[in-house]
């Protein structure tokens, strides 16, 4: 029933977090009547712009947006915990504090390990590979909510990514490799998918190699970094 829904992520979001972002806004839009807005705070990597929606995504203030929106409902994807979707700790407990005093309803929707997860009114998690799976099989498979091609390649995209390409350790494979099999269509590549992922930027790669140019080894570890000047002058995005 509800009007008026905003989606968040957390910020410097991975192809999950954005995959689900995304699928769940077009999900929506085209399955409700409610007015759908999704955001997250700080910027946004570029290179998933492939996904249908990306345009979209608002780059704003977690607070500050729910404060201009007035969402009845606002759900929560890919972290349980409002300080991974507000960049400071102040704004965060604001956030909470605003929920509380305006009565919105919140959702939770994730699949990481449950560590001070915040309070809200649903929480679902379960142990998916990622939250495209989850949220494949709470809307698609269990609500019955049509998907699209642009649909399966954004959950196809957050599995690929928290699965690395389908080699780390994962609860339940049958289940995963049925949905993906149910995703798959002629006209879906996962090698194209992947390399969509991975690719790099001309701008990405003068960053690789300034990280292996600054390489160190010391007491069996290696580490690297770069200066303020490099990220001043290159303007390195911070996700």
């Amino acid at each position: 029933n509800s009007k008026r829904i905003l989606l968040f992520t957390h910020f410097s979001p991975d192809p999950d977090a954005l995959g689900s972002i995304t699928y769940l806004y077009n999900t929506l839009k085209s399955n409700t009547n409610a007015q759908i807005c999704a955001s997250i705070e700080g910027q946004i990597p570029s290179g998933l712009n492939f996904l249908e929606d990306f345009k979209n995504i608002y780059s704003k203030s977690a607070l500050n947006h729910t404060v201009e929106f007035k969402p009845d409902l606002i759900i929560i994807l890919d972290t349980n915990n409002f300080n991974r979707i507000c960049k400071e700790q102040s704004s965060a407990n604001d956030l909470r504090e605003y929920i509380k005093q305006n009565n919105i309803s919140t959702i939770i929707l994730d699949h990481h390990p449950i560590v001070n997860n915040d309070q809200s009114s649903i929480f679902i998690h379960k142990e998916t590979c990622c939250t495209t799976e989850l949220l494949y099989l709470i809307f698609a498979k269990e609500l019955g909510f049509k998907t699209t091609k642009e649909n399966n390649i954004a959950i196809l995209t957050g599995i690929l990514a928290d699965t690395g390409r389908f080699v780390y350790n994962i609860t339940n494979y049958k289940r995963l490799f049925s949905i993906v099999e149910e995703l798959l269509t002629e006209d879906i590549s996962l090698e194209e998918i992947a390399y969509k992922i991975d690719r790099f930027k001309p701008d990405e790669l003068i960053i690789i190699s300034e990280l292996l140019k600054n390489l160190k080894q010391e007491n069996n570890f290696n580490y690297s970094f770069l200066t303020p000047e490099f990220v001043k002058n290159q303007k390195v995005e911070e996700s």
